[in-house]
């Protein structure tokens, strides 16, 4: 007994008890964060209407309201694999951007938002040059361009020879660029809603046209088997399936 009492004086038991009160300290600052946010949903939740509420329950109840930013973004663009097959367009002159499409499963959030947003017909095709278009540039935080001046006419080549064919698909690549923007902050919510609502969104575009939603079972099964927070890990691309 006098021996566990003198132990308690040695610097052992100081550095347990410093380090034992750290953890405890850390563990109340957590749950003080977690109290205050439930507190800023709830608040939310008050503010909305009845029919806001219910159209956030129905989100909340969506089979791809628990999977990560990823896999959502990855239904996506099976999605547009569809419209893609529909179209009437030849598939191989669009390999590229179905690629580019497709490393979302591998990139960052942040390296795949810059690229596709460089992809993006309206970006491809709203100046007359690359040279026009980084001239329109010039003041922006980040004025230069994801691909070289061939890749950028071959692009704006192939967007022009789609014709009518390329309003759809230009729709529907602006929904996975949004899906990926609302999904990719992690400072935001675990799941957030705006990525749910766009998928409907795709979903009921997809439907007014005829075109069905992804045929392939074994990937959407697959996609909804990612429940993980955020933007989520890393996974191979879907892309010589969805051919």
């Amino acid at each position: 007994m006098i021996g566990c009492i003198r132990q308690r004086g040695t610097l052992p038991w100081a550095l347990a008890s410093g380090i034992g009160g750290a953890a405890l300290g850390i563990a109340f600052l957590l749950a003080l964060a977690w109290l205050i946010a439930k507190l800023g949903d709830l608040r939310r939740w008050i503010a909305l209407s009845p029919a806001q509420r219910e159209t956030e329950r129905m989100l909340r109840l969506d089979r791809f309201y628990p999977v990560c930013g990823r896999a959502r973004a990855a239904y996506l663009i099976l999605c547009f694999e569809e419209a893609l097959r529909t179209s009437g367009l030849p598939l191989d002159p669009w390999d590229r951007v179905r690629r580019e499409l497709w490393s979302v499963t591998e990139r960052s959030a942040a390296e795949w938002l810059a690229r596709i947003g460089d992809l993006l017909p309206e970006t491809v095709l709203q100046a007359a040059s690359l040279e026009g278009l980084l001239a329109e540039r010039a003041g922006d935080p980040f004025p230069g361009y994801a691909y070289s001046k061939a890749e950028y006419e071959a692009l704006r080549a192939l967007y022009r020879q789609a014709g009518d064919a390329l309003e759809p698909l230009a729709f529907l690549m602006e929904r996975i660029f949004d899906a990926v923007e609302s999904d990719s902050d992690e400072t935001g919510a675990v799941h957030p809603l705006e990525a749910v609502g766009t998928i409907r969104q795709a979903e009921a575009f997809l439907d007014g046209l005829g075109v069905p939603l992804p045929q392939d079972e074994a990937a959407v099964a697959f996609l909804l088997r990612k429940r993980e927070p955020y933007f989520g890990k890393p996974f191979p691309p879907l892309y010589p399936r969805a051919r």
